[in-house]
């Protein structure tokens, strides 16, 4: 498909709907130079900068996203306590990326760094 985003109809592909998906196609379109967004991703937060995507899993199966919005500390060494983030889920702006994911139960963080748009 050659749209990555949500049609005028309400039609979205699934790397709009999907945080898996999303990561997926970033990656691909930064790899492949397909249509759409890229990036970079890695694990952990240690280098997160504004305008980042902070991806999480919970044990449980659920994703979330999370928008990086401000940061302290020094890149490489960055620990969830020193990024501020926005998300639509409870209305969440401006917290400390700590508060955002709460202490029990995460399995996975990343990082997605975006570079560009492939057109």
């Amino acid at each position: 498909t050659t749209t990555w985003y949500c049609s005028t109809n309400g039609t979205c592909t699934s790397s709009w709907n999907s945080v898996t998906n999303f990561k997926s196609a970033l990656y691909n379109n930064y790899v492949n130079g397909t249509l759409g967004p890229k990036g970079i991703r890695w694990s952990g937060v240690i280098a997160a900068e504004p305008g980042d995507l902070i991806q999480v899993r919970w044990e449980d199966g659920h994703y979330h996203v999370f928008v990086v919005t401000a940061v302290t500390g020094t890149s490489g060494y960055r620990t969830t306590s020193d990024i501020t983030v926005c998300a639509h889920t409870t209305n969440h702006q401006d917290v400390s990326l700590s508060y955002g994911i709460g202490g029990d139960n995460l399995q996975e963080i990343y990082t997605l760094h975006v570079t560009g748009i492939n057109n």
